[in-house]
């Protein structure tokens, strides 16, 4: 345990003549009436203003979460509602999309055009392309 250094009963003379001999060293000015101030506050119940400024921050932050609250609960309530009245009632069936559009069967596309559907592969661009690298692939691996 550490020990702590007293003073002894010379020095504690000395110090106490310098003390009386010497001024103090002053607080600063307006001190005193501030603490009374304060006294006086939480004598009577005032708060600070840094405490009332706290606050008012919570409180606004209370009323903005209870705003909030507020909107999702009448959001919760008012969309049902408006769907049905902002949405069709009656989703089209596929069959009556496609009564609606006129389409060909396979046989009338391919009879239009009179090539088979690996013919017209064939002539499509990205497959020469293609065809094209893998015989230059190909060729390379061969040489």
């Amino acid at each position: 345990m550490k020990q702590m250094d007293y003073m002894t009963d010379e020095e504690l003379l000395a110090l106490m003549e310098q003390v009386e001999q010497h001024e103090l060293v002053s607080a600063p000015p307006g001190l005193a009436e501030r603490v009374l101030q304060k006294i006086e506050q939480t004598d009577t119940g005032g708060k600070s203003d840094e405490q009332s400024g706290q606050r008012k921050h919570f409180r606004l932050y209370c009323c903005k979460v209870v705003a909030a609250m507020a909107a999702s609960i009448v959001l919760l309530f008012a969309l049902p509602s408006l769907s049905k009245q902002l949405w069709v009632e009656e989703v089209p069936s596929k069959e009556m999309l496609l009564s609606e559009i006129p389409l060909k069967t396979k046989q009338e596309a391919m009879s239009e055009s009179g090539k088979s559907l690996f013919e017209k592969i064939g002539e499509s661009k990205p497959w020469r392309e293609l065809s094209k690298n893998v015989r230059e692939n190909i060729a390379e691996v061969v040489k």
